[in-house]
């Protein structure tokens, strides 16, 4: 059994994914050497299987700080127990099923719901307080969300629109070294998950996520 602790639950293949179109074929001489988005300081998802409502809602943070000009904190757990697009009741979420809710109910600050709980206590604490948050929710709302297939794709992406969210495997012996670097060439062993994070640039060395 898959150890969920940093909570990516895989999803099925969805060839219905919306894939951008680009006007240009982008080639690596198209991009800079490096590129960084300023986002929210990371948040820390504990031992809750939270990460994608963690990842979004730096998301969400970034969105909101470009259109209105506020540092406001969002809402994790509002993300996290909100199921009402999917029959998974784990801990953990699929991160394309948080993509379409977050599309439906957006996210409110996390003043209205702050706390940051495993399920299924998260997903009484949503039903108990949607009714109220709903329409404020709302006006943090994606408009859509679509899939990137290459490296140039995320360059193009990061530079035009914002940080991706993005699902990693992970492995007994994945780790950050001092450096901060996560080093994905080495040899792993034990898969023991996947994980979402955010990448919102890159320099010479990797992606910065």
């Amino acid at each position: 059994m898959e150890n969920l602790f940093f909570g990516v639950v895989p999803g099925k293949i969805d060839f219905r994914d919306y894939k951008i179109k680009y006007k240009n074929i982008a080639t690596a001489v198209n991009f800079p050497e490096q590129f960084e988005l300023s986002l929210s300081k990371a948040k820390h998802q504990g031992a809750v299987g939270s990460c994608v409502a963690f990842s979004l809602s730096l998301i969400f943070e970034y969105f909101n700080n470009k259109e209105t000009g506020t540092n406001t904190i969002m809402s994790t757990s509002y993300i996290y127990g909100n199921r009402r697009n999917s029959n998974w009741k784990k801990p953990g979420m699929r991160t394309r099923e948080a993509l379409k809710n977050a599309c439906e109910y957006g996210d409110v600050s996390k003043d209205l719901m702050p706390k940051n709980i495993e399920v299924p206590n998260a997903i009484i604490y949503f039903e108990e307080n949607i009714s109220e948050l709903k329409e404020k929710g709302r006006v943090n709302c994606f408009k859509k969300f679509f899939k990137i297939t290459s490296i140039n794709a995320m360059k193009e992406c990061l530079m035009n629109y914002g940080p991706i969210l993005v699902v990693v495997k992970w492995y007994n012996n994945s780790e950050i070294d001092r450096q901060g670097v996560l080093n994905f060439n080495i040899s792993r062993k034990n898969y023991n998950g996947q994980h979402c994070m955010v990448c919102y640039g890159w320099n010479k060395d990797g992606w910065k996520i």
